[in-house]
């Protein structure tokens, strides 16, 4: 962006004097950035002193009719005077200069002012301005709320850091310059246009924002800015592996996404005459989780990491910082928020998360999509995480055949879901079905008539008695015919979650009363469970959870 003579952004060297030509062809209009006064208006400089600071800063040129007619100013040391009185009431102003210029044989006053980067100001009455195209607007309704949560919240990552452009590496400005899809020798320009760079005081240094997605070093100015991930396992309190990624977010995401899908490794399992190895995570769903929890935390929380745990039951992603006050658990699928936009928008070009107000829904849909438990979501007093389970109530081979039918067929996600309820109930109907899916009656009729001309449903019936039951060709792999071993390690999964009752192991596999005692006795017998209790008080734990 080419910004005007005078702008704190500017190129241009600022001028004691200019033509009368040289002002008409460099102010010709008023503009985003540029504002012309006949006089010294207290209300309408104050205006223009708030809306300027709310944008991206500007320039008012008092002595300038609104045609953009050079009239002058008399006595400009006094009307200088008048004008730092009529901004004396401006709340939490940007930073603001004046100065004389003269044009022609006329004198000017030339307020300069920059953004504010944290925080919004105030006219003296308590209204909030924001400049838009060549006037200053009041933000009213939800402008003014998504105004006021962007400046409250997400402030921090326009903090100026003390990191020169020149101390970045050739390495990390090329990396940034295949982010932004430019020439290396454009990237400066381009990161200055972003805000990731600021010129101030005769330096060109990196915001928060710039030093997370342009400076790989950024750990040590910033303080523990990178993902510390810990493994677990069994009962065990203490981790049996540690491994900490920093540099740039998106190499953050990408390293620690990796690391975690290693150390759970993979179910391989038969599906038919196939052998299929499956992640027991969705790879986009850990991923989305690891994008937002960079891009949402406190960077204010200086010396804290975002940290992921990995347990038998599942991973737990932790970000520093509580959700915003606008954000609530019950909310949070339905609100809009970036604490850090900047970081968030970062990795949304690169290809790592959502657009804004789609994380979630991403993270929710992926681990329903594999037929696993929801994710959990919950705050404490300094922090917010996602507990996302490997657990759910079906066995692997059923993951891994639904997940192949779903390549196989195309189909999406309330497509495999209603198969699976089919093959494990015998029969639906419309009620049933909308009840499984939680879709409107139209909704679920499409999904019925789309699996009834791929041949994957058979109808029974018509009107108020249609039923629709699982072709039988499909051969689903039922929790009846799973192997032993599949059922044992869900159980397992179980009891790293806390006591495990023959109800809850009935219910998460579908067994009868005489199945799940047989199942349970098992793994008491080879000493994976320790049975407590009696009869309905009977629980089963995991060794030495107990002590």
């Amino acid at each position: 962006m080419t910004w005007p003579r005078f702008h704190p952004l500017s190129d241009l060297s600022p001028v004691d004097e200019l033509t009368a030509s040289d002002f008409a062809r460099e102010f010709s209009a008023e503009s985003r950035h540029v504002e012309f006064k006949q006089g010294v208006s207290r209300r309408k400089l104050a205006d223009a002193l708030v809306g300027f600071s709310n944008a991206d800063g500007g320039i008012v040129l008092i002595g300038v009719s609104s045609a953009g007619k050079v009239v002058g100013l008399d006595s400009v040391g006094e009307r200088l005077r008048e004008l730092h009185d009529a901004l004396s009431n401006v709340l939490n102003p940007g930073r603001y200069s004046a100065r004389p210029l003269r044009v022609g044989d006329r004198d000017l006053l030339v307020l300069c002012i920059e953004r504010r980067r944290e925080g919004f100001a105030q006219t003296s009455d308590g209204a909030i301005l924001q400049r838009q195209r060549a006037s200053n607007q009041p933000l009213k309704g939800p402008e003014l709320s998504l105004f006021v949560q962007r400046r409250a919240f997400a402030t921090f990552e326009s903090t100026v850091t003390d990191i020169d452009w020149d101390d970045v590496p050739d390495a990390d400005r090329e990396n940034a310059a295949r982010a932004w899809r430019v020439e290396v020798d454009a990237i400066r320009e381009r990161l200055l246009d972003e805000d990731l760079l600021v010129r101030e005081q005769g330096r060109i240094r990196l915001t928060v924002a710039g030093a997370l997605t342009a400076f790989s070093a950024n750990d040590e100015p910033l303080g523990r800015s990178g993902i510390e991930i810990l493994r677990y396992t069994g009962t065990e309190t203490e981790p049996d592996r540690r491994e900490r990624f920093t540099g740039t977010v998106d190499a953050m995401v990408r390293g620690a996404e990796r690391f975690v899908l290693d150390m759970l490794g993979k179910h391989s399992v038969r599906v038919g005459i196939k052998r299929i190895d499956m992640d027991r995570l969705p790879p986009l769903a850990l991923r989305e989780t690891l994008a937002n929890a960079v891009a949402h935390r406190s960077y204010e929380a200086r010396g804290t990491w975002t940290r992921v745990e990995i347990r038998v039951t599942g991973v737990t992603v932790r970000s520093p910082g509580t959700l915003p006050e606008s954000l609530t658990l019950e909310n949070i699928r339905d609100r809009q928020f970036a604490r850090s936009p900047k970081v968030l928008g970062f990795l949304r070009r690169v290809g790592l998360a959502e657009d804004l107000g789609l994380g979630i829904d991403r993270i929710e849909d992926e681990m329903a999509a594999e037929l696993l438990e929801a994710p959990r979501f919950e705050e404490g007093p300094s922090w917010f995480q996602v507990h996302l389970p490997v657990s759910g109530s079906f066995a692997p081979e059923e993951r891994a055949w639904i997940l192949e039918l779903r390549r196989e067929r195309a189909l999406d996600r309330h497509d495999a879901l209603l198969i699976v309820h089919a093959g494990r109930v015998g029969n639906v109907t419309n009620a049933s079905a909308r009840e499984w899916l939680a879709l409107d009656r139209d909704e679920t009729r499409r999904a019925l008539r789309r699996l009834l001309d791929k041949g994957l449903l058979i109808q029974h019936g018509e009107r108020g008695g249609t039923r629709y039951s699982l072709a039988e060709a499909l051969g689903m792999p039922s929790p009846e015919r799973l192997e032993r071993e599949a059922r044992q390690q869900v159980v397992l999964q179980l009891a790293g979650e806390g006591p495990v009752t023959n109800a809850l192991v009935r219910e998460r596999l579908d067994l009868g009363r005489g199945q799940a005692v047989g199942l349970l006795r098992s793994l008491v017998d080879s000493g994976q469970l320790v049975r407590t209790g009696e009869k309905r008080g009977t629980r089963y734990e995991l060794p030495g959870s107990t002590d």
